[in-house]
């Protein structure tokens, strides 16, 4: 009987793609550069829950003309993790989580939480519960 593992077993290749694609978000993002998020973005995935490539890159348009208290500006993105029902996901938070506004009445810390298949990113979802590496190390000890 094979044990359940945290950790799904890809190639290096994979993982280079993978890794290459999350960079290129964040250049993307950090940028406000729509030509290289679009060509993070794949047509038959669809974002966000259920928008289409094209509508995920209105949308980073829109974020793209937010502002930001200069207390929350950052010029760079944190690494994080997501841990849902033992499935570990990258996440990238930028501006301390407060980019971008997506509620302006209440603008809670979050995070972009990728989903890849066969390393091609294939969801992308926000998420305010996240971690960092050494809370995730912490949680792997634990259990």
């Amino acid at each position: 009987m094979q044990k359940n593992t945290i950790i799904k077993s890809v190639s290096p290749i994979e993982l280079h793609s993978i890794m290459h694609q999350i960079e290129l978000f964040k250049i993307g993002v950090l940028n406000l550069n729509l030509d290289i998020l679009r060509g993070v973005f794949h047509d038959r995935y669809l974002y966000f829950g259920n928008m289409t490539k094209s509508e995920v890159m209105k949308m980073f348009e829109a974020f793209f003309e937010q502002s930001l208290p200069s207390e929350v500006l950052s010029h760079e993105a944190k690494v994080m993790f997501s841990v849902k029902s033992f499935n570990i996901r990258v996440a990238l938070m930028f501006h301390n989580g407060y980019w971008p506004i997506i509620d302006p009445t209440k603008n809670e810390a979050k995070a972009f939480v990728f989903e890849f298949n066969n390393g091609i990113l294939s969801g992308i979802e926000f998420s305010n519960d996240v971690c960092t590496e050494e809370r995730l190390e912490e949680l792997c000890r634990l259990n």
